[in-house]
């Protein structure tokens, strides 16, 4: 898959809470991704499933830019204010 990563994919979430839903298209910009782990609660697939956002306690790290990903980003920074 062409790197570095930019455009839109759809979800997988795995955990309810995120303001996300599986199938939501959110947009990435990155060269990089970590392999898919416990930690990973919702993913993109990218040639394979790759890490959108990680939870290890308080707060989730993302690897989307919410202020580019339109109704799904702005569920996800208003469930993440939230938290």
């Amino acid at each position: 898959m062409p790197v570095p990563h930019m455009g839109w994919s759809s979800l997988d979430v795995r955990q309810p809470g995120l303001g996300l839903q599986s199938g939501d298209y959110v947009y990435f910009a990155h060269s990089f991704a970590c392999e898919d782990g416990l930690h990973s609660v919702a993913t993109a697939e990218y040639g394979r499933p790759i890490p959108a956002v990680v939870r290890r306690g308080q707060p989730s790290r993302r690897a989307i830019p919410p202020q580019r990903s339109g109704e799904a980003g702005a569920r996800f920074l208003e469930a993440f204010l939230a938290s």
